[in-house]
């Protein structure tokens, strides 16, 4: 029990710490590329307020292109040949119009067109320096992030011992006191039950019997208590052997044919001999007495218990 509630709590963590890890690399990528985006904003707005009618002498282009079309078709293109072409320039304007977008990006570059003084004015922008920056930087802070988590992973298994300590501690003593109290009820509940056996040596009565099919029932109790504190700290210990089923189970059964017979109702067993399988033999027995018992409680007087 004490296992499966620090599973727990180590899964609840590390989701929450999953979700602001994913929180945190997402919005270092946002503000990565919110940079690329800007610069490559900054880079059209000065040049689209150097560009001249008719004329593109005097616009500076670094690690950018200008590519002037007039309303008669004239074009005037000028770029840095450090990051681009007159073709790939060409190319990257009919891309452009294809997708039928006024701003963009294609690959590495960045671009807008403007209409401006009767003509069309494309602007493309290679940001491949700082794409590389990006890519390096999200890969950078997955690693950092990954190893950051299976770090704290390690922590947070080693802090849920420290988490779960009070309530181990108070498993064990709430454990401790009921056995003890198991233990230290057994004893005048044996003596209760001792000197009603022999008070109904000498005159039974209806009040006897109840004081002794009460002692049975207080004694049941106990048991179950005590089988319930222990089930926890036992259900690694189980006997996993092969065991005979049908003997168990009819042993089990004639032990309630005298407590039958008095309430007059009869057990009936249909099974078939000899079944074998891996079981624990205590659980077993446990389990086959508490369900005789109970169909012998609720069971109407003159009835049949089926045990099958």
């Amino acid at each position: 029990m004490l296992r499966a509630a620090r599973v727990k709590f180590v899964t609840v963590t590390m989701f929450i710490l999953l979700g602001i890890f994913i929180i945190m690399g997402a919005a270092t990528y946002g503000l990565i590329h919110n940079r690329i985006v800007m610069s490559a904003d900054a880079t059209f707005g000065e040049i689209i307020i150097k560009v001249k009618p008719g004329s593109l002498e005097g616009v500076e282009v670094p690690r950018a292109a200008v590519l002037r079309i007039s309303a008669s078709g004239q074009e005037n293109i000028i770029f840095d040949a450090a990051c681009f072409t007159e073709e790939s320039v060409m190319e990257l304007y009919d891309q452009a119009v294809a997708a039928g977008e006024k701003r963009g990006q294609i690959g590495n570059v960045y671009f807008s067109i403007v209409e401006k003084y009767e003509s069309t004015i494309f602007i493309a922008a290679d940001r491949t320096i700082e794409k590389n920056f990006e890519d390096q930087s999200v890969t950078f802070t997955v690693l950092v992030l990954a190893g950051a988590y299976l770090a704290l992973f390690f922590i947070v298994w080693g802090f849920s011992y420290l988490v779960m300590k009070p309530v181990q501690n108070a498993f064990i003593q709430q454990n401790r006191f009921i056995s003890d109290a198991s233990h230290e009820l057994k004893t005048p509940l044996s003596i209760i039950s001792a000197s009603a056996d022999v008070l109904a040596l000498e005159q039974d009565n209806e009040y006897i019997d109840n004081i002794r099919a009460q002692s049975r029932r207080m004694n049941s109790l106990i048991s179950d208590l005590l089988s319930l504190a222990k089930m926890d700290e036992t259900k690694a210990l189980l006997d996993k052997s092969e065991q005979n089923v049908s003997a168990i189970i009819s042993k089990c059964a004639l032990q309630f044919d005298a407590l039958a017979f008095e309430r007059n109702k009869e057990i009936v067993t249909d099974f078939e001999p000899n079944i074998v399988i891996a079981c624990d033999r205590d659980s077993v027995e446990k389990i086959a007495t508490i369900l005789i018992d109970n169909a012998l409680k609720y069971t109407d007087t003159g009835g049949t218990i089926s045990v099958s």
